[in-house]
């Protein structure tokens, strides 16, 4: 559902089911967010939940009503990286795998790749990482992940490139290792 101006006026003057209705339109995005930040789903959920209700105290804060997404989404992701640099984190938890059988190789492929990009993320720092959910994930500008990060966009562009650098050099790392743990698996195998 679309969040106008008056509706996202009625939330902040109160209207505790506009209230409710925001929570479930952000609530997966919001979510999907925080666990690929901090790579738990219950830290994720705790995350969500935090940010929540920090914005159902401070509501009266947002002067804008045209600006309450953006302003949740920035509480949300300094909650999250809060939470990542601050507090105990809990394992990263890797996606469930399937078995695979004969028709299943794409969806392994698929799998592979998946667990492979969220390894490489989860060794960035808080903000090389933050950066890519951004403007990857997020779909968002330059200047709108720069203002929900709370940095400058000189800062952010520079992250960003530094982010990219990184992971490249991450996912080139993890793939060699990949290969040559397949090439050593096939020699076993004979």
């Amino acid at each position: 559902m679309e969040w106008t101006e008056s509706r996202a006026a009625d939330l902040l003057c109160g209207d505790e089911a506009t209230f409710d209705q925001f929570v479930h339109d952000v609530w997966p995005e919001a979510f999907r967010i925080s666990q690929l930040i901090l790579g738990n789903r219950q830290d994720a959920q705790e995350v969500v939940q935090d940010a929540l209700m920090i914005l159902y105290k401070n509501r009266s804060r947002v002067r804008d009503p045209a600006k309450l997404k953006s302003w949740f989404y920035q509480v949300l992701t300094r909650c999250a990286t809060r939470s990542r640099r601050h507090g105990i984190r809990r394992r990263t938890e890797p996606l469930p795998r399937s078995d695979i059988g004969s028709g299943q190789v794409d969806e392994a492929q698929t799998i592979d790749t998946r667990l492979t990009i969220m390894e490489a993320l989860d060794r960035l720092s808080i903000n090389e990482r933050l950066t890519l959910i951004l403007s990857y994930y997020c779909d968002q500008t330059d200047e709108k992940a720069a203002a929900i990060a709370g940095w400058h966009l000189g800062t952010y562009k520079w992250r960003k490139a530094r982010a990219l650098r990184n992971m490249e050099k991450i996912l080139h790392g993890l793939m060699i290792t990949h290969l040559t743990a397949q090439k050593e698996g096939a020699v076993h195998a004979r």
